[in-house]
């Protein structure tokens, strides 16, 4: 039988503290396994440089140090978040997947709308967390202003 864990996956929320999503993780008791993914398909978009990347790998090499006080460490992975998650579920069974939702490119919300498919077909919850206020998917933006002071007066985690 599989053993049954949680996952944090880091997207550009690169943070330790004042991030929700990481908070609610720690939460629940099933072990946690903290990862980024390198996507192939964002590494040769033409909104992403090299630069981009550099700092992206310092902020995860920093995470991992402050992470190393508490035997633990952000594991990188380099593919498509489909096969990623897939190989995953090969090891472990998946109950929870935190996150933070993204904002401002369209190839990444396209990603997460088929990762919905992909966390229901194998009975995932995944738990994406509001960013900054910016509420996605929004068919209009007549209740936008109030979902943005609501978000902005929320209690810091």
């Amino acid at each position: 039988m599989q053993k049954t864990i949680n996952i944090f996956w880091f997207k550009r929320d690169l943070r330790l503290y004042d991030n929700d999503a990481l908070n609610a993780s720690l939460e629940l008791s099933k072990p946690l396994k903290l990862i980024y993914i390198v996507e192939p398909s964002l590494v040769n978009d033409e909104h992403y440089s090299l630069r981009h990347w550099r700092f992206l790998f310092e902020s995860l090499k920093g995470l991992n140090k402050k992470l190393a006080e508490f035997n633990t460490s952000i594991q990188i992975y380099y593919d498509e978040v489909k096969n990623v998650f897939s190989q995953i579920l090969k090891e472990f069974k998946i109950e929870n997947i935190f996150s933070t939702e993204e904002s401002g490119l369209y190839i990444t919300y396209n990603r997460d709308i088929l990762f919905v498919k992909f966390c229901k077909k194998h009975n995932i919850i995944w738990n994406e967390f509001q960013n900054g206020g910016v509420v996605r998917g929004l068919k209009n933006r007549d209740t936008w202003r109030n979902s943005w002071y609501d978000y902005m007066n929320n209690k810091i985690s």
